[in-house]
Parts: C-alpha cells; sequence; structure tokens
C-alpha cells in the first residue's frame, strides 16, 4: 500500500468508532451486520471479526463499513473507495479522497497520451498488432487501448516527473512503460486505478535462456489495492444487472476478456490466477458465471501433474470456495477446443485459450454461444463426476451439494455400499 495512503488510513483508524456507524454493535458479541449470524465480536480497539467461516467480514472499521455498504446496501456499485468516502465525510477528513482523485487524474492524463499514440503514425505497428488479435477499431477506442513507443515518452510531454513516480510509471530516469500496448485498468466507476502494458517484440534472454524481463507489466502503487484485487472490465458489471443479463464469462486476462467484449458478450477477466474469491461480492446478483481460462496442460511424463491443465490446476480450488460464498449463482466450467477448422478458410488451428480460439474459428456472437452451451459444464456436476471416486474429496463435495442443494443424488451414487453412514462420516472427515 501506498506509504502516504496508509499514514491517513492509521489516522482515521484512530478517530474512527463501528459503533458510531452501525448504532446496533456494542463491545462483545454482536450479531454480523453481514451476514446477521450471532457470531460477530467487536473488541475495545474496534477490531470487528465475525467467526462464521462462510463470513468476510472482519478487520477494522473500513473494513467492516466495506463489506457491510458494498453489499447490503450497494449491490456491487461501491467499493473500498466509496466506504472511505464515507468514513471521510462522518469524520471531516477529506485528505485521501483528493489524493486518490489525483492519482486517478495523473493515469487518466498519462493513457489519453499513450491513446492518441496508438492512433498516430508511431503506433502502426502496435495498432497492426491489436487487429491481428482480432480486435476492431470500435472496441480498441471503446476500451482505450494505447501505446508507448519507447521509455522517455511521458518526460518529452513535459509531465510531472514526482506524479508519474507516484501512480509507479517513472523510475530511474525513463518511463516504467515501453514499446508496449498499453491497457488500461477501471475500478467499478469506471476511473483508472492502473495501466498495464504488453510487450511488443521479441524479449531477449540471459545466459540461462530466461528473459530479462516480462512480457507484461504493471503500474505499481496506482490504487490502494494491488492490481490483481480489480477484474478486466468490472466497470461494465452494474449495466449486466440493469440490462438483466442472466451470465457473465469469467476469464483469464485482458486479451480473453477483450475477445468476448468484441463478441458484445459480457465478460469480466481475472488479472492473474490467484485471488478470485476476492471478488465475489462484484459477482452478487449475476445468475450464471461461466469460467472460461487456459486449456494448456503439463506434459504427461510432468513429475507432480502429468497432463492436467494449468490454470484449472489453480482456478479450481477457488472456484469452490467461490460457489460457497455464492450458492445461489450457478457456476460452470468451460473448456475452448484446442483445435480444430476455420469454418471458411478451411485452415487448421490450435488454441489454449479464448482469445487464440476466437481467432483461429472465426466465431461470432452465436457461434461462440452455442459452442458454449454444448461445452459447459455445472463445477459442481463437473467435480463430482471427477472425483467422486475419490473419498478424500467428498468433504468438499458434501459441502458444495449441500451449499447449493444439488446433485445429491449424484453424490450419493459414489458412496460405497459396504459402509454404514456412521463409517463414511468418518472417512470423508479423517480424509
Amino acid at each position: 500500500m501506498d506509504p502516504y495512503i496508509e499514514a491517513r488510513l492509521n489516522e482515521l483508524h484512530s478517530v474512527s468508532k463501528l459503533t458510531d456507524l452501525l448504532p446496533n454493535l456494542k463491545v462483545g458479541s454482536n450479531a454480523c451486520p453481514y451476514c446477521s449470524r450471532p457470531s460477530f465480536s467487536l473488541n475495545s480497539k474496534g477490531m470487528g471479526w465475525c467467526f462464521s467461516t462462510k463470513c468476510p467480514s472482519h478487520g477494522k472499521v473500513i473494513d467492516i463499513v466495506h463489506h457491510y455498504r458494498y453489499i447490503n446496501n450497494l449491490w456491487g456499485k461501491g467499493s473500498f473507495f466509496t466506504a472511505l468516502q464515507e468514513l471521510e465525510q462522518q469524520y471531516g477528513l477529506s485528505t485521501i479522497s483528493t489524493y486518490m482523485e489525483a492519482k486517478v487524474s495523473i493515469l487518466e492524463e498519462v493513457l489519453g497520451i499513450y491513446q492518441s499514440l496508438l492512433h498516430g503514425a508511431s503506433g502502426t505497428h502496435a495498432m497492426a498488432y491489436l487487429k491481428g488479435r482480432g480486435w476492431g477499431d470500435k472496441i480498441i477506442r471503446e476500451v482505450g487501448l494505447g501505446y508507448a513507443p519507447h521509455n522517455q515518452t511521458l518526460v518529452s510531454y513535459g509531465l510531472d516527473v514526482e506524479a508519474l513516480e507516484r501512480v509507479g510509471l517513472y523510475s530511474n530516469g525513463k518511463d516504467y512503460m515501453g514499446r508496449r500496448v498499453i491497457f488500461p485498468i477501471r475500478d467499478m466507476r469506471g476511473k483508472v486505478v492502473h495501466l498495464t502494458g504488453r510487450y511488443l517484440y521479441n524479449i531477449p534472454l540471459n545466459d540461462r535462456g530466461d528473459p530479462l524481463f516480462p512480457k507484461w507489466k504493471h503500474s505499481v502503487g496506482a490504487g490502494l489495492s494491488n492490481i490483481s484485487k480489480y477484474l478486466v472490465g468490472e466497470q461494465y458489471i452494474p449495466q449486466y444487472r440493469d440490462r438483466g443479463y442472466p451470465y457473465v464469462y469469467l476469464t483469464e486476462g485482458y486479451p480473453d476478456t477483450l475477445s468476448l467484449h468484441n463478441l458484445g458478450l459480457p465478460a469480466v477477466g481475472t488479472l492473474g490466477l490467484q485471488g478470485i474469491v476476492h471478488h465475489y461480492h462484484k459477482l452478487v446478483g449475476i445468475e450464471e458465471i461461466i469460467c472460461m481460462y487456459d486449456s494448456d496442460t503439463f506434459d504427461d511424463d510432468h513429475p507432480n501433474y502429468p497432463g492436467e491443465y494449468k490454470s484449472w490446476r489453480v482456478v479450481i480450488p477457488q472456484l469452490i470456495e467461490l460457489q460457497t460464498l455464492l450458492p445461489s449463482i450457478s457456476i460452470y466450467i468451460c473448456i475452448t477446443p484446442t483445435e480444430g477448422t476455420h469454418p471458411i478458410t478451411g485452415a487448421l488451428y490450435k488454441a489454449k485459450d479464448v482469445n487464440e480460439y476466437c481467432i483461429g474459428s472465426g466465431c461470432n456472437a452465436r457461434s461462440f454461444t452455442a459452442m458454449v452451451g454444448e461445452r459447459k459444464v455445472p463445477l459442481v456436476k463437473y467435480l463430482i463426476e471427477k472425483y467422486g471416486r475419490d473419498l478424500a474429496w467428498h468433504r468438499k463435495l458434501t459441502q458444495l451439494v449441500t451449499s447449493t442443494g444439488k446433485y445429491r443424488e449424484l453424490l450419493e451414487a459414489y458412496v460405497p455400499s459396504s459402509m454404514t453412514p456412521l463409517e463414511y462420516v468418518l472417512a470423508i472427515w479423517e480424509a
């Protein structure tokens, strides 16, 4: 976290009291303001904690208010920032929000420069790359993509160096982004909170054959949270709810999400494979989440994960937790075809992700939706059929069946008939 922001939050915590904002609370045991269970404890220092395993409500004043306002009242249209502003108004502190808005302002200004360069003479190569990924002019302009041609771009525009350093875009006498296509990351309000850049050329290798720098680079220190706390396209979630979309695609990274936006389909993407559960509150009110992560696999002779999907191995445990937190939402797994033939050109293609599938198959929204309809599988059903014979999985499976109220008979078919109910319960709890 930005040291300045951290200092201001510490000051806020020193003067604020949770009982001022939620007067029904008292020091000691309470009904939780989020889940309503009688399991919320508040100590004399203002720290609160709900001891229900399914409830995320815990921490300092800002954390509790964030969960309570975000879920119960705002239905995903608020944020940590919104909760922060509420507390500032309560206690007469406005420095933090002013400071954060200044950061957003410089990010917006930088993005505007990168956008103009993409659409100018210096952006020819970058634009060709974007078109090659299947993205048209409309989506490129709508999302606001840009281009950083070299690492002295921003200084040449006369931008304040200290301001650039605060948002993690300038360091050691040069721009943090150079020779990269720039993708903006926006929060639920639609404000730019990070920039991420994809290097366009071949990355040089060191003596060991490792790349000297990453293909993707993210701005640092540009907000209250790490970039993984945001979803690609999360600014569209309120629109999806308002327009009555019954589902949303959850994908891996910017390119896959952008490919679905290009088809006119509702999609958000995680920036990395970790922290999926952190976004559960943004997905409240969505009926279906269709998860589409990369389909490349480990080698068949891999010592630990032979033939397993690389991304799904990391994602599945998080989806289990997400399904437990959101039992009324149907979560689906959909693995895209890894090869096929283009319906018009007849060209063969191989694909490991959504973007490559869209390019190779030449799909439109209708054909993509049809493919998903044929291949998607409910998460709970997928897990039971894949791991039902392994009693070590039954504890998780019974939790999922109980919380969602689905596929009980399917799971019962995998319970050994030789076991009594007590023997079965003991077996799965000891596994």
